[in-house]
């Protein structure tokens, strides 16, 4: 199970990029006897950079992988990507990405990719729905932050639970809010860098 939290430090202005950070953590929630996972949590600790220039993007960055987990590496990973909008309905892009050793009889490997995103081809562009007034939903700041606080404890908990105490109940349980939170919480990759403004065309590692 992957976690992670994207914050953006920096914000782009007209001469200089947007900066980021998107630390991830891999969490050692399957069996590693089955060929799931490799037993321990490791980290993922990237810095992204992104600028733009009207129908021109760029963005990148570089970043380390701890993991110490039995016959894998600590190891660094780079990559750049350069893509132009064409038109309303077409965004093309080609990025190079690289990263060292990842496992101890492994090999650095470097990836070149090009591809692009087609967008309004066989859909219409929908229609501007009526403005509604606004739900009369109120949470203060507090709430809202223990209510994030209790999801993301579940989320973490829940999988720990299961394997200190396993049980076909605890197992269920866990097994159905993950798959909740994916659904619900989850986001679909589709942002530059900080910026979620448009899908990425090619295949940028995250």
């Amino acid at each position: 199970m992957e976690i992670g939290v994207k914050y953006r430090f920096v914000q782009e202005t007209g001469s200089s990029p947007q900066i980021g950070i998107f630390p991830m953590a891999e969490l050692a929630t399957g069996d590693s006897g089955k060929g799931l996972g490799n037993g321990r949590t490791w980290w993922r600790l990237p810095v992204w950079i992104q600028k733009g220039w009207g129908e021109w993007t760029t963005y990148g960055g570089a970043g380390y992988v701890v993991n110490r987990a039995a016959g894998q590496k600590n190891y660094p990973f780079a990559g750049w990507l350069l893509q132009k909008d064409i038109g309303e309905k077409w965004t093309l892009g080609g990025e190079v990405f690289a990263h060292g050793r990842d496992t101890a009889d492994g090999q650095a490997t470097t990836l070149l990719n090009a591809g692009g995103v087609a967008g309004l081809l066989l859909f219409p562009r929908p229609q501007t729905a009526p403005e509604h007034d606004p739900m009369p939903v109120t949470f203060s700041r507090r709430t809202g932050s223990l209510w994030l606080s209790l999801f993301f404890a579940l989320l973490v908990g829940l999988p720990l639970w299961a394997r200190l105490f396993p049980g076909p109940i605890v197992a269920m349980v866990d097994a159905f809010y993950r798959a909740g939170s994916l659904v619900f919480g989850g986001d679909m990759s589709c942002c530059r860098c900080c910026k979620p403004r448009s899908c990425r065309p090619a295949g940028w590692a995250a």
